[in-house]
This record gives C-alpha cells, sequence and structure tokens, in this order.
C-alpha cells in the first residue's frame, strides 16, 4: 500500500498547487495629485478645484481662520523674554553709505540689519534681514 496522502504528496508535505495562466494584468494608470496653489493665494484646496470661491482668511490654504492657526515660535532670551518685550531693544546695523547718510547728514536710511538685545541679560537672541520688517525700523 502507498503512504500518500489526500494532498497527493507521498511524505506528508502539502502539494504545491500552481495558480492557472492568465493574461497579465495592464497596470494601472499613474495619477497626478492637484496641482499646488501658489503661495499667498486666498484661495482654499476645495475651492482651487474649480468652484473659483475664495475662503476668507485662508491665505495660506490651510482652510482656517488665522485666529484659529497656532502663531509660530518666537526665540526668547534667556530671561525669557521676546522681540515684543519692553526690555528688548532693536539694534540697527547699517552699511557704508547709510552710515554716512545717518551720522553726517542726519538722514533716516533702511538699516541692513537688526538684533534684538535684551537690556537685562545683555544678549542677542535675534535678527532680521528681511526687507518688509526692517523697513520698520527707519
Amino acid at each position: 500500500m502507498s503512504d500518500v496522502t489526500p494532498n497527493g504528496a507521498a511524505d506528508g508535505r502539502p502539494a504545491v498547487v500552481s495558480a492557472p495562466a492568465t493574461a497579465a494584468e495592464p497596470p494601472a494608470p499613474a495619477t497626478r495629485p492637484p496641482p499646488e496653489p501658489p503661495v499667498g493665494s486666498t484661495l482654499s484646496p476645495s475651492a482651487s478645484e474649480g468652484s473659483g470661491e475664495a475662503t476668507p482668511g485662508a491665505v495660506d490654504g490651510t482652510g482656517e481662520p488665522p485666529s484659529e492657526r497656532a502663531a509660530p515660535a518666537r526665540l526668547r532670551c534667556v530671561c525669557g523674554h521676546d522681540r515684543a518685550h519692553y526690555l528688548v531693544s532693536p539694534v540697527p546695523t547699517y552699511s557704508g553709505w547709510a552710515k554716512f547718510w545717518v551720522i553726517f547728514m542726519g538722514v533716516s536710511t533702511k538699516p541692513s540689519r537688526v538684533d534684538f538685545q535684551c537690556r537685562q541679560c545683555r544678549r542677542v537672541f535675534d535678527f532680521t534681514e528681511d526687507s518688509t520688517e526692517l523697513g520698520q525700523f527707519l
């Protein structure tokens, strides 16, 4: 008598069954995500898909008004003061010709850099070179 199991293998192992040959399926077409709205756009992502309606307050495309978004963390000195604290002084730095106009002619010019220094711990903890922010320090 032969020791053949119901699976068809003589030593008790399961028989290997191959899958029936089928036609190869074509690969799924690659889909592109919708284009991102330009930076500073007032359209939310759902509004940019064709409705043409602007979401008020959604300048960065998050769909949330600015009052509901978390404010970015500001740098602080060792004492815990940030740029807006009354013990923090802006220290402007001027280029060569700007120094000339400020010192000798008394003309206000835009600084090239502004450092923020705490008057309590005397440390410079933040700076800006952004031209829109530098315009505030004329």
